[in-house]
């Protein structure tokens, strides 16, 4: 069974109902099977083939049986996958404002609760990340990264904007390779959210009464970002990916601009009025295209990372294809934020599978998911962070959107790369 890749482009509704334990079986599709097939690296690449070496640690014959998978494109079973150590991976966990601040949370624990089994061996550790957002090296211009094996980091948004090989070299860097500690490679699990649920979701959650964010009432949603580091404009870094990319131009950025102008402090009693009086005032309709223009560099940087993240692995495989290596150093899991919310548990397993393999026993990862299932069903009537199913008019502010001569387009083209990625994974 494989996880749906289309429920993005649907709304809540439409979505189709699956049980986690449906999705739970052995044969997994080739993607994850694949997941802890990995290799060891020294602690600067300079030359991504490096990353590949002919003795990938597997016989013959269980090279023999990997090829003679991959030519029939079957899945194999989690039972006769590598066991290569999780504690000597690094995990990075991206998320975003509305992707997963309460989820990311979530997948540290679960994470961290398989290593109190009584069969296990994983000690893994959270540790402090880097300041990610807003900061980047002033060199690559792309955010340092300091990833030590057996530890899980959680980054809310990252600047990208490095050449991917570039991007390789920091994050397979072993800053524990001093203390001896082999760091054979990196697992990054990137939270995503269609645009188009974010966006509402976004308007939902500050304009709920009372608030749980209080610059919503001194922030002015229209003026630019706050510059990336020293002094670089994040449209400027943001628009050579996105516009190559047919995702959104300098003139998108404009036009939304121009469109947060006109509504904000124009009309009649809120000529002074805070951002978050009028997301209370207007109509939802109205309110939502002052927030989405808020939010609008959010999600340009979502789609940014995810361009990058897809050349990185095509690099990665590039490289592997030319060394005959199955073993792939950096591995990338996009999940959707919207197959979370239908399918907790089925979302839960995967993760778990993506980042432990055959490490972790089925029983075990299938209990990961039951537990945070049951976390996520009370979690839900009772943080403010989560949203979604709170309001009727979620369809109806989506369709808003889609139809939108502003917004509709750009968000769209979001909406589609993500899709293809989901597709492609």
């Amino acid at each position: 069974h494989t996880r749906p890749t289309t429920s993005l482009a649907r709304g809540p509704k439409q979505r189709r109902s699956m049980s986690w334990k449906h999705a739970i079986t052995p044969g997994i599709v080739l993607a994850m099977a694949l997941c802890c097939l990995t290799t060891s690296t020294t602690s600067s690449i300079h030359d991504v083939g490096s990353l590949f070496h002919d003795d990938d640690g597997l016989n013959s014959a269980d090279r023999s049986t990997i090829n003679r998978d991959l030519r029939s494109n079957k899945p194999r079973s989690l039972e006769t996958q590598s066991l290569d150590d999780p504690i000597e991976f690094a995990y990075l966990i991206i998320h975003y404002h509305k992707t997963g601040h309460e989820l990311s949370n979530s997948l540290v624990y679960q994470l961290k609760q398989q290593q109190l089994s009584n069969n296990s061996n994983i000690h893994l550790r959270k540790t402090n990340a880097p300041k990610s957002r807003w900061s980047i090296n002033e060199s690559s211009k792309c955010t340092d990264f300091a990833l030590k094996p057996g530890t899980i980091t959680v980054l809310a948004s990252v600047e990208l904007y490095c050449d991917v090989d570039v991007l390789a070299d920091s994050l397979m860097h072993n800053p524990a390779e001093g203390e001896g500690r082999r760091k054979v490679g990196v697992k990054i699990i990137h939270l995503v959210r269609n645009p188009f649920s974010l966006m509402v979701s976004n308007y939902h959650y500050h304009a709920q009464f009372p608030t749980p964010e209080t610059w919503v009432h001194t922030k002015n949603p229209c003026l630019p970002e706050r510059p990336v580091g020293l002094n670089n404009d994040i449209t400027t870094l943001l628009t050579p990916n996105l516009q190559s990319n047919n995702i959104m131009s300098i003139q998108d950025f404009d036009n939304i601009s121009s469109n947060c102008k006109s509504l904000y402090q124009t009309q009649p009693g809120l000529e002074s009025a805070t951002f978050y009086h009028h997301l209370t005032s207007l109509k939802p309709r109205v309110g939502i295209r002052l927030s989405t223009a808020d939010m609008i560099f959010e999600v340009a940087r979502m789609a940014n990372v995810m361009i990058q993240l897809r050349r990185l692995e095509s690099l990665i495989q590039q490289q592997a294809n030319v060394h005959h290596s199955t073993r792939l150093p950096i591995r990338v899991a996009t999940f959707s934020m919207d197959d979370f919310i239908a399918e907790p548990g089925a979302s839960m397993f995967y993760v778990l599978d993506f980042a432990f393999g055959s490490a972790v026993s089925q029983r075990e990862k299938e209990e990961g998911a039951r537990s945070y299932e049951e976390h996520y069903i009370k979690m839900r009537t009772s943080s403010e962070h989560v949203t979604s199913g709170k309001r009727l008019d979620t369809e109806e502010l989506m369709l808003n959107l889609r139809e939108d001569e502003v917004f509709g387009h750009p968000l769209s083209r979001v909406e589609n790369l993500l899709n293809e990625i989901l597709v492609e994974q």
